[in-house]
């Protein structure tokens, strides 16, 4: 078969297609083109059908554009994700798949990618690229029916076989689990398991920030549950327990939000209220315990 007369002999074929999926054909056509200049007509609808059934099957939401910001690929979990049906969105641009997660048509990613709207970059959480990927993290408010998403997220550039750049290919995943798991570390290990107060390593980090700083005055306040052992030995140790988280509940009460209040030891409690600052009414202190 001569090369050009085969070709378009498979253009001829897309066009035959359905039209939600025509516009993603002639791009596919062109990488499987680049792939194997020997592909048979016959096989094209095959061989779309595999790709279209192997992108559904990818966990990660997937999505592709083109050069001018089309949609080309909206796979099933891209559909799970947003809400929005791949026949509602295909050949859609002017940003309009970044209103399942922003609200809003705005640059996603991928537009960053392909040169597009670079500003946006800021509103992600993290941004880097390695090599001629981008990867990202980022909060969508409007994503999963409004629950929003924490996510991060892959985008690679889609070459032709000479070279000449396609679009992009955006892979979307759910960090939701991930951040919890990473808020619930932090959070353990500043807190005190027992009161939920700051913890003595987060006190003494405090105390050598102000050290460094110029917040003056600074004040103290030190307390000390008196017979914690007597409750402990007498009552049981849950007995003590329960008297030291009354007792953090109510020092926490009596400060300023602004505060820091810390358990350093068994049953001592530092207060050290915050520096002089206006937002604080003037006045300076911070709590531990």
């Amino acid at each position: 078969m001569n090369p050009g007369r085969g070709k378009d002999e498979l253009y001829r074929l897309v066009d035959a297609l359905p039209e939600e999926k025509a516009e993603a054909a002639k791009k596919f056509l062109e990488l499987l083109l680049g792939a194997s200049s020997k592909l048979l007509p016959e096989k094209l609808v095959e061989k779309l059908d595999l790709f279209e059934r192997i992108i559904d099957s990818l966990p990660d939401a997937t999505l592709a554009i083109d050069r001018e910001g089309r949609v080309l690929v909206w796979n099933r979990a891209m559909e799970e994700m947003t809400g929005v049906k791949r026949e509602e969105i295909l050949g859609r641009g002017e940003y309009a798949y970044a209103v399942p997660f922003y609200g809003e048509k705005r640059p996603i990613l991928a537009n960053i990618l392909l040169g597009n709207g670079t500003q946006w970059g800021q509103q992600y959480d993290k941004i880097e690229f390695k090599g001629h990927i981008l990867v990202g993290e980022g909060f969508a408010p409007f994503a999963r029916g409004g629950r929003g998403l924490y996510f991060w997220t892959l985008v690679a550039p889609i070459y032709d076989d000479r070279g000449n750049l396609l679009g992009a290919v955006q892979c979307i995943r759910d960090i939701g689990e991930r951040k919890k798991m990473e808020d619930e570390l932090r959070r353990c290990s500043t807190r005190d398991a027992l009161t939920g107060l700051y913890n003595r390593a987060f006190f003494e980090e405090e105390l050598r920030r102000l050290d460094r700083g110029r917040s003056f005055p600074v004040s103290l306040i030190l307390c000390d549950l008196d017979g914690l052992k007597v409750v402990n030995d007498m009552l049981g140790h849950e007995q003590g327990d329960e008297l030291l988280r009354r007792a953090a509940e109510v020092i926490a009460r009596c400060v300023r939000g602004s505060d820091v209040v810390a358990r350093v030891g068994g049953g001592r409690v530092c207060c050290n209220p915050a520096p002089d600052r206006p937002e604080n009414g003037g006045r300076s202190g911070r709590a531990h315990k």
